[in-house]
């Protein structure tokens, strides 16, 4: 697995300790934005309504 970037206003320290595996670094990161409402919503309630991959958290 390699990390290729982290939402704006993380570090790479911060998706780091959040992982339960250490994955390669990608020589230049992109940064992310936060997801919109809209994603966040299509995630919530059309990919992953039973939370089965995504969780509960974040909401």
């Amino acid at each position: 697995m390699i990390l290729l970037g982290v939402l704006r206003g993380l570090s790479v320290d911060d998706a780091l300790k959040e992982m339960d595996l250490t994955p390669l670094i990608a020589e230049r990161l992109e940064l992310f934005s936060p997801s919109t409402p809209e994603e966040l919503r299509i995630l919530r309630k059309e990919i992953d309504p039973d939370r089965a991959i995504i969780g509960a958290a974040g909401e």
